[in-house]
C-alpha cells in the first residue's frame, strides 16, 4: 500500500480522532492508540473554554491541509479507506506544520500594519509588541462587540418548547440578526438562489446523521476511514434530504452548495466528494453552529437591506430623532444614501450596511480598509 496515495484519508482520519479527543477531553486520550498530547502545561481556570478554542483552531487550520491535499497536490485523487499506522502518524505532522504557517501568515499581516518590536526584559525574556497596536485593539473591540451582540440576542430570546429545537433556534436567531426571517426568504450562494428554510434544514439533517454515526461508532482506533468518518452515497443523501421535506428539485443544488471546494471550509461545505460518495468529518459537523454557518456562507439575503434600513429608522425615531428614508442614487446607479436624520442643526446622511464578522486578523484589516475607503470617498 502506497502511504502517499493514502495521505488524504490518513489526514481526515487523524483529524477526526484528534477532534474527538479534544471534544471528550484528555481522559478519552487513554483509549486512543495514537496518544495525542492534549494536556495543559499548568492548571487553567476554564478548561472547557480552552478545549473549545483548541478545537476551533484545529478545525480551521485543517481546512488548509485538506484543500492542499485534494485540490493542489494531486489531480482528482481517489480517497481509499484503508490506512497504515505509519501514514496516520505522518499525517499528524500536517497539522503542526500548517499551524506554523498560520503563525507566519499572521506575522506577515502584522508587519503590513506596522510590524513588531521584539525586545528583552530585565530577566532576559523576549517581549513582543505590535507597533500599530491601535488596530489590534480595534479588532479585539470588534470581536467583543460581535460576541456581546450574539449573547444579548440569545439571552433576550424567549423560547417555546418547539423553539428549543435547533432548527427553530436558528430561525429565531437569524430573525434578530437580520431584522426579519421567513422560510420563504431566499438567499444567494455561488450564483444559486435558494430558500433559506431549505438551507437550514439541510445543515440540520447533516448534523443529525453525524450525531447518529458518532453514537454508533464502535472503534475509534480503526484504520479504516469508513469506521471513523461518515461515508454516505449521493443516493443515500438524496433520500435523507427528501425524507426531511426538502423538495426533490432543490436537492442537487443544495448538495452542490455544501460540497467541499476551494472556496469553502469544513464548516460551511462539509461534504467531501469521493467518487459517488461523500465523506463527512462527523466531529466538525456535530459541533457546527448552523446560525453562524448561514451568516458565513450566504453572499446575499434578498431581504437584508430594506429590513435593516427600517430597523435603523425605527431606532432613530424611538430616540426622538427626526429621520426618514431617502434613497438617493448617484450617476453610477448605486445607493449612496438610505436615511436622513437631524441632530441639532446637523443634517446627516447614512448609507446603512450590515457589517460582516471576521475570523482572522487579516480579514479585519480588509474590513477596516473598506470602511476607510468609504469614509474617504
Amino acid at each position: 500500500m502506497d502511504i502517499k496515495k493514502n495521505e488524504i484519508s490518513a489526514f481526515i482520519m487523524i483529524l477526526e480522532k484528534y477532534l474527538n479527543i479534544i471534544n471528550e477531553n484528555e481522559l478519552e486520550n487513554q483509549k486512543s492508540n495514537m496518544q495525542f498530547d492534549v494536556r495543559f502545561a499548568h492548571e487553567i481556570p476554564d478548561k472547557d473554554q480552552a478545549y473549545s478554542k483548541m478545537y476551533d483552531r484545529c478545525a480551521n487550520i485543517a481546512n488548509n491541509v485538506i484543500k492542499y491535499l485534494i485540490f493542489y497536490k494531486r489531480k482528482a485523487p481517489v480517497i481509499s479507506p484503508e490506512v497504515k499506522d505509519l501514514a496516520l502518524h505522518n499525517a499528524f505532522f500536517h497539522l503542526t506544520n500548517i499551524d506554523k504557517k498560520e503563525v507566519l501568515d499572521s506575522l506577515t499581516v502584522e508587519w503590513q500594519v506596522g510590524g513588531r518590536d521584539i525586545t528583552k526584559d530585565a530577566s532576559g525574556n523576549l517581549r513582543s509588541e505590535i507597533f500599530n497596536n491601535c488596530l489590534i485593539r480595534d479588532e479585539f473591540i470588534a470581536l467583543d462587540r460581535i460576541e456581546h451582540r450574539r449573547n444579548t440576542i440569545i439571552n433576550d430570546m424567549v423560547f417555546t418548547q418547539k423553539q428549543q429545537e435547533e432548527e427553530e433556534f436558528v430561525k429565531e436567531y437569524l430573525k434578530e440578526v437580520l431584522y426579519g426571517y421567513s422560510d420563504d426568504y431566499s438567499c444567494l450562494i455561488s450564483g444559486y438562489r435558494i430558500r433559506l428554510g431549505h438551507l437550514i434544514r439541510t445543515y440540520k439533517v447533516l448534523k443529525e446523521l453525524s450525531t447518529k454515526f458518532i453514537n454508533s461508532r464502535e472503534d475509534i482506533n480503526s484504520n479504516n476511514l469508513n469506521d471513523i468518518c461518515l461515508v454516505i452515497s449521493e443516493k443515500e443523501l438524496t433520500v435523507e434530504l427528501f425524507n426531511n421535506k426538502i423538495p426533490k428539485e432543490n436537492i442537487n443544488t443544495l448538495v452542490s452548495i455544501l460540497t467541499y471546494s476551494k472556496r469553502g471550509d469544513l464548516f460551511d461545505t462539509p461534504l467531501i466528494k469521493n467518487g459517488s460518495d461523500f465523506i463527512i468529518i462527523p466531529s466538525i459537523v456535530t459541533n457546527t453552529d448552523i446560525s453562524q454557518v448561514i451568516l458565513s456562507i450566504v453572499e446575499q439575503f434578498n431581504f437584508e437591506g430594506k429590513l435593516f434600513e427600517n430597523a435603523v429608522l425605527e431606532l432613530l425615531k424611538n430616540n426622538n430623532i427626526l429621520a426618514h428614508k431617502e434613497n438617493y442614487k448617484d450617476e453610477t446607479g448605486e445607493y449612496q444614501c438610505d436615511i436622513m436624520f437631524l441632530i441639532g442643526k446637523d443634517l446627516l446622511y447614512v448609507n446603512a450596511n450590515l457589517g460582516g464578522n471576521h475570523e482572522q486578523f487579516g480579514d479585519f484589516i480588509i474590513n477596516y480598509a473598506n470602511v476607510m475607503m468609504r469614509k474617504n470617498s
